[in-house]
């Protein structure tokens, strides 16, 4: 496909249509008729003809006779319950984050996030007003898989694993079933912190894990053998960055450590998902990817001896996963 001024937004607005209408989830293989997928959805036809003409254009959709369509693989990751699924991410980029990088000129004049320009307040906050808002960013958070790179290390003997920013807690989760002698702590902002009780009771783990709703800029849960920070860091600034790990580091014990996984952004040129995502850090949160020597120098200027740095790399000649492709870097307080 040739790239063209008639493509690029409108291309991820159908498919962000498709994330917010649930789409996907009404579609199986076998075709189902147009006029059935607009009642479900509570679309007017013909328009969601059109859109779905598109995606089938796109490989999201297969149209069939007699205007009905299935869903293809590609399209499978936006399934509410597909593994790994994409929809809530998608929802919550199609929506108010999509109108701030309508106008991400602010944020490259300024060096200030655009969302807080448009919206005239930051994001988190606008998240935890609005209650749409607040519903799509949840399940966009406990959508992810747990990076894959924790299953390099060994947590065997912590009694008391503590999640900074865990999101609905899917990746404290699957720790505590890893290591049934350990109990959890999940930190996250008080406005969406019900949603971590609410998935941690359904998983039969909260009699495990205690859901502390506090912001980890201004307070972090205590006395934690192992700290996680995972898919978080990049949301801050430096400034804020160097302001929860000063926190964490008085927070933490003799013994304790500390896990922190991210996708890093490579030091040479050429294409890397980290420098699009990297994007989106700084016109909405203000924050910022980083590479390997960035975040080796943030954990030591604030105190940490880095252990040991693992990168989860793909199998030779595989096709790169970003969900998966994380470097983890393993930490502890300096003597």
């Amino acid at each position: 496909m040739r790239l063209t001024s008639d493509a690029g937004p409108w291309i991820f607005q159908s498919v962000a249509v498709a994330a917010r209408l649930g789409i996907a989830d009404h579609l199986g293989e076998e075709p189902v008729p147009l006029t059935e997928l607009a009642r479900r959805t509570g679309a007017d036809a013909d328009a969601l003809y059109r859109f779905c003409r598109a995606l089938d254009a796109l490989g999201v959709l297969r149209e069939h006779a007699g205007r009905t369509f299935s869903i293809t693989p590609m399209g499978a990751v936006l399934k509410s319950d597909a593994p790994g699924t994409i929809r809530w991410s998608l929802e919550m980029l199609g929506g108010p984050v999509f109108k701030a990088f309508a106008d991400s000129d602010h944020s490259v004049r300024t060096g200030e996030p655009a969302f807080d320009h448009v919206f005239g307040k930051p994001y988190h906050q606008f998240i935890a007003e609005d209650e749409d808002a607040n519903r799509i960013f949840s399940a966009a958070m406990g959508g992810d898989l747990p990076p894959a790179v924790i299953d390099e290390f060994d947590l065997s003997g912590a009694r008391k694993i503590v999640d900074l920013g865990g999101g609905r807690g899917t990746l404290l989760a699957h720790l505590l079933r890893r290591y049934p002698e350990a109990d959890g702590v999940l930190q996250e902002l008080p406005s969406i912190a019900h949603t971590g009780r609410e998935y941690l009771a359904a998983q039969g783990l909260l009699d495990r894990c205690e859901v502390f709703g506090a912001d980890f800029l201004d307070q972090v849960a205590p006395d934690g053998d192992v700290y996680l920070l995972s898919r978080t860091i990049q949301v801050l600034t430096d400034d804020e960055a160097d302001k929860l790990l000063l926190g964490l580091r008085r927070a933490m014990r003799p013994g304790s450590r500390l896990v922190m996984m991210n996708r890093v952004l490579p030091e040479e040129p050429g294409f890397h998902v980290s420098k699009l995502t990297d994007l989106v850090m700084l016109v909405v949160y203000g924050g910022r990817e980083r590479t390997v020597p960035e975040l080796t120098g943030l954990l030591r200027r604030n105190g940490f001896d880095v252990l040991r740095t693992i990168a989860k790399q793909p199998p030779a000649g595989a096709k790169p996963d970003p969900r998966t492709a994380e470097t983890a870097f393993e930490a502890v307080p300096a003597a």
